[in-house]
């Protein structure tokens, strides 16, 4: 049999350059795949990488889910107004402080102040009886706690809207706080902090009425330094005003909370306010005895029946005869 050898004849024969061109192409559809391959990663690490970007801005989000500044968040100033000078006037240190904090927590030691103001010779603040000009009381403001407000209250000025009667608008204020306490002015249905009411109002006179509300928990040091930045706070927003500070009051046989307010302790308060008064060049107005009954207490035709520490109308305008026969000089 005869054998046919592979190639013997052109068609048999697979020709090199045929070869050659065939590896030719093969490579080039390797390198095709290849680039193809090379382009798809490349394509899918740029994807990636954006959206890792897009979930680091999502995810991470400091601004958005961190606490907002502490700044907003951290209780706001005591007081939180600003005095018609742009300084906070309850805040700024009384004349002859430092800025030692205050002490209505009663947390801090209280701080006695330097008298920075001429003292009178003693027992000359005290008003002794007199003659008042011509339209006296109407020149009067009042500054004080509730023992104050009744005189809003029973309209002694003929309206609740008076704006002569500064309290807050709770009616009532303790010593230990009230350079924090706002004053309410009724006749424009407001809130102001001292300082900018005294600013406001510039009265000629004011009588200050406080104690009450705290000498049951006040030392004499505690209680003179309060009294005495309240009296800086209003010279400094209306130097003219001259500033008249009145006893505490007396309390009924009605009233009952001996153990922290009695007699002893108003007498003792009416002390310190007679020194401070002297200390600072104020005014004193010692009009407690003119409430006395014949108990040693406050007179019954004066009590309003109530708890035995506020007085009723009658007592208000008991209280402004006093007033008049006791003018400022």
């Amino acid at each position: 049999m005869k054998k046919t050898v592979f190639g013997a004849r052109g068609r048999d024969r697979v020709s090199p350059r045929v070869i050659f061109v065939s590896a030719l192409l093969l490579i080039a559809v390797m390198l095709t795949s290849v680039s193809c391959g090379l382009v798809g990663g490349t394509g899918d690490t740029t994807t990636a990488a954006a959206s890792g970007g897009n979930n680091s801005s999502t995810h991470s989000g400091a601004g958005t889910n961190t606490p907002s500044d502490p700044g907003t968040d951290s209780p706001s100033d005591p007081v939180g107004t600003t005095a018609p000078d742009g300084s906070d006037g309850t805040n700024t240190p009384s004349q002859g402080e430092t800025n030692t904090p205050s002490q209505g927590s009663n947390t801090d030691a209280p701080t006695t102040p330097a008298d920075d103001n001429p003292t009178l010779d003693p027992g000359a603040a005290e008003l002794p009886e007199g003659t008042a000009e011509a339209g006296y009381l109407d020149k009067i403001m009042f500054y004080g706690d509730s023992t104050t407000y009744g005189l809003r209250y029973y309209e002694i000025f003929g309206s609740k809207t008076t704006d002569r009667v500064w309290t807050p608008k709770s009616g009532t204020l303790a010593l230990f706080n009230a350079t924090k306490e706002k004053i309410y002015d009724a006749s424009v249905d407001a809130e102001f902090t001292l300082s900018e009411m005294a600013a406001r109002k510039k009265p000629e006179y004011l009588i200050i009425t406080l104690g009450i509300n705290g000498i049951s928990i006040m030392d004499e040091e505690y209680f003179k330094s309060e009294y005495i930045k309240l009296i800086n706070i209003i010279r400094d927003a209306s130097p003219s005003t001259k500033i008249i500070l009145q006893t505490m009051y007396p309390v009924s046989s009605l009233y009952e909370q001996t153990d922290s307010i009695n007699m002893t302790k108003i007498k003792t308060g009416n002390g310190w306010i007679a020194d401070i008064a002297e200390e600072t060049g104020c005014r004193f107005l010692n009009s407690f005895d003119w409430f006395l009954g014949s108990d040693g207490l406050m007179d019954s035709k004066y009590d309003n029946r109530g708890d035995g520490m506020h007085f009723n109308a009658d007592g208000y305008k008991h209280m402004l005869e006093f007033v008049e026969a006791h003018p400022y000089r």
